[in-house]
């Protein structure tokens, strides 16, 4: 425990004056608030004041510190130390000893303000702000040259590894029989369970391209827009996924950069999806219990534009949003597949 602190009303240095009390009745001297050890410890200093030319100009500063500490005034602090200088062949001026009370009044604290302000610990110096795309670019450099197939080995080898099998067992792996999702194209709006959505796979049905990874409702609410859909942010029944995406970073890049996320474990990826396209779709497991946990830790934490860690990366933040579509692995998009690339088999539990 350092001795300077007083908070538990122990001793010390800043224990000797304390600000919150009156101020104490002037003494012979003047000194404005003294309290007696500083003064006694004063008084016995002018009394040991060598002679001149015996260590008298050297003993000065000390004597002068010690009245500062007491608070003697100046004029007074000019007095008693003239008269207590031993009377000698040698007269010792008075701009000498001013010198000694000007160098201890800079370096000194008046009794008047010395508190135990002075002894608390420096505040911490402020952290320098989050530089998101340094910090981006130290994460991609770290994974440099990861592939598709290292996220294989980081899902403990569970992936299907045709991507015709992704959507069946994202779903299976995801969400109960019950749950309702979107699974669609950018225009439609309809929901259905994942029992029946997997059971129209298994007829032959073709995998859409698209998925809200929240489950809904299944009822009608409003767009920001005001129109009524059952694929909206207010028919969000469990807020259990945020979609990150970059659109400013090359595949390559992008598969660096959430290869050292996921091995260092900075953020709580779920699932990793290979668009088809150029893009990497990542979902990271927030599980909030609402629209205002979503509020304060998605919108207003991830991707805030000044504070937000994700958007200061560069991510999109058109992912905000609790229904945001992603792509659905196992569609066929142009010549190639939206695969699943990496699962937290850890995380996402049957």
């Amino acid at each position: 425990m350092n001795k300077l602190s007083n908070t538990s009303g122990g001793g010390g240095v800043a224990s000797y004056i304390d600000a919150t009390q009156p101020p104490q009745p002037l003494l012979r001297n003047g000194c404005a608030t003294p309290t007696q050890p500083l003064i006694e410890k004063y008084e016995t200093a002018l009394r040991s004041i060598p002679a001149p030319g015996t260590g008298c100009h050297s003993a000065l500063l000390g004597v002068a510190n010690l009245g500062i500490m007491a608070g003697v005034r100046e004029r007074d602090l000019l007095a008693d130390i003239r008269a207590a200088i031993p009377t000698t062949g040698r007269t010792v001026p008075d701009s000498e000893i001013m010198t000694a009370i000007r160098k201890a009044q800079s370096d000194v604290v008046p009794a008047g303000e010395y508190t135990r302000r002075e002894y608390r610990k420096p505040a911490p110096a402020p952290k320098p702000p989050f530089d998101g795309m340094a910090y981006r670019q130290r994460l991609i450099h770290q994974g440099d040259g990861a592939l598709e197939c290292d996220f294989m080995e980081l899902s403990g080898g569970k992936l299907p590894g045709d991507p015709v099998d992704d959507t069946v067992h994202l779903l299976n792996a995801l969400y109960s029989p019950q749950d309702v999702l979107f699974t669609g194209d950018t225009k439609d709006t309809a929901v259905d369970t994942v029992e029946r959505i997997l059971a129209r796979l298994a007829s032959g049905v073709p995998v859409p391209p698209h998925i809200v990874p929240n489950p809904m409702t299944g009822e009608q609410g409003l767009t920001k827009d005001g129109k009524p859909s059952r694929r909206c942010d207010a028919t969000v029944a469990q807020y259990r996924f945020a979609v990150v995406e970059f659109d400013d970073m090359a595949k390559g890049d992008q598969l660096a950069f959430w290869h050292s996320v996921i091995t260092r474990r900075l953020l709580p990826v779920a699932v990793l999806i290979d668009s088809g396209g150029k893009s990497i779709h990542a979902w990271l497991e927030v599980n909030l219990p609402d629209a205002d946990a979503w509020q304060r830790d998605v919108r207003d934490g991830l991707y805030h534009p000044i504070t937000g860690r994700m958007a200061l990366m560069g991510a999109d933040r058109a992912c905000q949003n609790p229904s945001r579509l992603s792509r659905l692995p196992g569609h066929k998009r142009g010549v190639n597949y939206q695969s699943l690339i990496y699962m937290n088999a850890m995380l996402l539990k049957p």
